[in-house]
């Protein structure tokens, strides 16, 4: 009697669930093959970066650098990275670093950064830990098409002051009217400064820095160069709210003169002058009696403005090199921002 089982064995292996295994297996080895074989591309580009970098004056360090992600992300991780920029004239330091891109779309990329954190310029430092930071970037050229900055649990010591927020964002993209401008936008809930709760608050704003995407981040500029060279910021709005409901509004064009002073037109509201003047008067006693002006003058000229969403009682405050004014009334000197 003839033997059955090849004619058994070769019907198995035609059979189509054997051959879709037989193809995901195959499939499966050729990733696998694939990610690490891009993976030590990716490596040996990134090492390329850093030296290049090196000699353009900003020294990286990654320790314990690997590439992470498989099977279907790709993206770095270091235990700690440290960071000296000869050009800016700063030095960073953080725990560690891991970042995430999807395998079909590698120039966006999710960083999460660990504390502590570490930051010196020109003599000055700033420490900060943090529960959670977390940094979204979509990268275009030299740049950015949106960089997105997520914290919990911040807190910061440094520049004679410190503070804690329970929760905030950074959001930064070219203007789409005008690529050479950086929208920047954000918000600090739960802020306290110098570790008195009492003057707790949460801030939001939502601003265009003039030329700011094409000074900073395309020609490498240091913010306060761009500031000193005629910064102009507008702001679309800006609020600090307190926990008894205290509020600050302003909107409207600022610029900045050579030796820090600001000028503009901007619109002021406020409810609750008495407590929003103890609170800005903590982080510097000039704006106090400032604050105070505004509330007296909105009470007397104050008329109904929006302020993005929202409406509240305000005045039109003309500033010029740091003297503020409401039509005659005069109000005091903003102090130069440096």
């Amino acid at each position: 009697m003839a033997d059955k089982h090849p004619a058994k064995e070769r019907s198995l292996l035609g059979h189509p669930m054997a051959k879709w295994g037989l193809f995901m297996g195959l499939l499966f080895v050729v990733w696998f093959a694939g990610w690490f074989a891009i993976a030590r591309f990716a490596d040996g580009k990134v090492g390329e970066a850093l030296a290049n970098l090196e000699q353009r004056g900003i020294e990286i360090s990654c320790s314990d650098r690997d590439i992470v992600g498989f099977p279907f992300r790709m993206g770095i991780a270091c235990s700690s990275v440290d960071v000296a920029d000869d050009v800016h004239d700063y030095a960073l330091n953080a725990g560690g670093l891991r970042s995430a891109a999807q395998i079909y779309s590698p120039r966006k990329n999710v960083v999460e950064i660990a504390s502590p954190f570490s930051f010196t310029a020109q003599g000055q430092e700033v420490n900060a830990t943090w529960n959670m930071m977390r940094v979204f970037i979509a990268q275009q050229g030299h740049g950015f098409d949106r960089l997105s900055l997520n914290w919990t649990d911040l807190k910061a010591q440094g520049l004679n002051g410190e503070l804690e927020s329970s929760a905030g964002a950074l959001h930064l993209r070219p203007n789409p009217d005008a690529v050479s401008d950086l929208d920047v936008a954000g918000n600090w809930d739960d802020l306290v400064v110098n570790g008195d709760a009492s003057l707790r608050a949460s801030i939001a704003y939502d601003t265009v820095l003039k030329a700011a995407y094409e000074t900073i981040i395309e020609q490498r500029k240091r913010p306060i160069d761009w500031l000193k060279d005629g910064g102009e910021i507008n702001v679309r709005s800006l609020f600090i709210v307190l926990p008894d409901g205290g509020r600050l509004a302003l909107s409207g064009p600022l610029k900045v003169s050579a030796d820090g002073m600001l000028n503009g037109s901007v619109n002021f509201g406020l409810d609750d002058a008495d407590a929003l003047a103890k609170f800005v008067a903590e982080i510097n006693p000039e704006f106090g009696p400032i604050v105070l002006g505004l509330g007296q003058g909105i009470n007397m000229l104050g008329s109904e403005t929006a302020f993005g969403e929202r409406s509240i009682k305000a005045v039109t405050v003309n500033i010029e090199d740091g003297w503020t004014q409401i039509g005659p009334l005069k109000l005091g000197r903003i102090p130069p921002i440096f």
